[in-house]
């Protein structure tokens, strides 16, 4: 059986990524310079349900998936960095590598707030 990847037009969103680097003199977020990721797919407003004894108020309010057969030299995607969509900036709250049968990862589902 052989799986397929959604269409490329199931990706038709442009989203920028920026990793933390650090904190500056004053204490805020420093940045990598953000890498363009041309077909990407992203869900705003995505409803997660937490409701165990260890959820937090770092709930996740969209997602975002990529996959390396649609985009050349994906980063990786580290949580804390920066998601910018439509001009608004999403922190990254959980990176989960999605797997077929090797051990490199085929694409990326980000949950961002």
């Amino acid at each position: 059986m052989r799986l397929r990847l959604p269409p490329k037009q199931a990706f038709p969103h442009t989203i920028f990524y920026k990793q933390l680097n650090g904190e500056d003199d004053w204490g805020k977020p420093t940045y990598s310079d953000p890498i363009e990721i041309i077909h990407a797919r992203v869900d705003e407003g995505y409803d997660f349900k937490r409701t165990s004894i260890n959820a937090t108020n770092d709930m996740p309010n969209g997602l975002v998936v990529v996959f390396n057969h649609y985009n050349d030299n994906l980063p990786m995607f580290e949580v804390q960095g920066v998601i910018t969509y439509n001009e608004n900036d999403f922190t990254i709250v959980t990176v989960i590598p999605l797997y077929l049968t090797d051990k490199e990862p085929i694409g990326y589902e980000l949950e961002v707030k």
